[in-house]
């Protein structure tokens, strides 16, 4: 499964990711966002994923993940 995919499913209405699948997707969004070229083109698509972040940190309740949602919102 792909990147986008992951998020189609994830941002779907009633479904509910389990802690590995958001553990997987997190990583998958932040791993993207490191493969831009410029800091501000990073900082573009984690503002545009913000809510799959959140989604992924509603179940993982990372308190890391949490301050980098805060930082970044």
């Amino acid at each position: 499964m792909n990147l986008s995919d992951a998020l189609a499913i994830a941002r779907s209405p009633g479904y509910s990711l389990t802690a590995v699948q958001a553990g997987a997707l997190r990583e998958l969004v932040l791993r993207a966002a490191r493969r831009h070229p410029s800091i501000a083109d990073q900082k573009t698509f984690i503002e545009d994923h913000i809510d799959v972040l959140k989604l992924c940190n509603d179940v993982l309740r990372d308190p890391a993940l949490g301050a980098f949602i805060r930082s970044a919102g």
